[in-house]
């Protein structure tokens, strides 16, 4: 919104948290703070930043977790199967859930045999009654089922190495 203002002598006159007064800011100060602050940057790049923080870039266009969908239904079926499931709560909007992704197929093959690893996309219909059925209130999430046992909640995004542990810490 402040880029469609004109570059002449346009002002607001705002109060600064740094100086405790009123002052004077002008229209190539707001393009120059909007540009710094408000990035609108390419899509997430396949590697992870360099300095392990998040950019302010957009997220993936038609990006989809690498794991199979699961919902109320298909759920009661992957719970009879046997191992542990572990399910990815995540949104297309959502810049983190492509790292999340990417961590969770780092590890799955350390987990082969205890653990079947799904998703679930909060902005479906049969997603958000999944997200409902487990107190979801928050994403990146991942639920582990363990049979017999309470879910068990990993709330945030992880590196791989901490995911791990986690959800070993979650099937103990």
């Amino acid at each position: 919104p402040f880029a469609a203002l004109p570059a002449v002598r346009v002002a607001l006159l705002v109060l600064s948290p740094f100086f405790g007064t009123w002052v004077y800011v002008t229209a190539s100060a707001i393009n120059h703070l909007t540009r710094r602050y408000c990035p609108v940057g390419p899509a997430i790049s396949e590697e992870p930043p360099p300095n392990g923080r998040l950019s302010g870039s957009r997220p993936i266009p038609g990006w989809t977790p690498s794991t199979p969908e699961v919902n109320c239904d298909t759920l009661e079926i992957a719970l009879k199967q046997g191992a542990a499931i572990a399910i990815h709560f995540w949104a297309p909007w959502n810049r983190v859930d492509p790292l999340m992704d990417r961590g969770l197929q780092t590890i799955a093959d350390q987990f082969a045999d205890r653990v079947r690893f799904f998703s679930s996309n909060i902005d479906t219909k049969s997603g958000a009654e999944l997200a409902e059925r487990f107190g979801i209130a928050n994403i990146p999430t991942l639920v582990v089922i363990k049979s017999n046992q309470e879910p068990k909640l990993i709330l945030g995004y992880r590196d791989a190495a901490p995911l791990a542990r986690e959800i070993e810490s979650r099937l103990s």
